[in-house]
C-alpha cells in the first residue's frame, strides 16, 4: 500500500478514534455534550471518499494526466492533492 494511502487514511481514523472517546464518554457518564452520531457520519462520509480518491488514483489518474500539459508542475503534488480535492 502506498505512504500516501496511509497519510490519507489518518483523517478517517482520527475521526473514528474521536467518535469511540464519544461513545465511552456516554457509556462512563462523563461529563461533556459529545454526540457519537454526528462522529459516525463524518466517519463514513471520510472513509467513503477515501476509497473514491484511491479508486482514481489507482484507475484515472495516470490516464488523465497523461492527457494534459502539466509545464513544470510535479505530478505527484496533484496526487498527494487528489483527496483533499475529492472530499471539497
Amino acid at each position: 500500500m502506498d505512504t500516501v494511502y496511509w497519510i490519507w487514511a489518518l483523517l478517517p481514523l482520527t475521526l473514528l478514534f474521536i467518535t469511540l472517546r464519544a461513545i465511552a464518554k456516554r457509556v462512563l457518564k462523563r461529563p461533556g455534550i459529545e454526540y457519537p452520531g454526528d462522529y459516525i457520519k463524518q466517519v463514513i462520509y471520510t472513509t467513503v471518499f477515501l476509497f473514491v480518491a484511491i479508486g482514481i488514483d489507482r484507475f484515472l489518474l495516470d490516464d488523465f494526466l497523461s492527457t494534459i500539459p502539466l509545464g513544470d508542475a510535479d505530478p505527484r503534488i496533484i496526487r498527494w492533492l487528489l483527496y483533499p480535492a475529492v472530499l471539497g
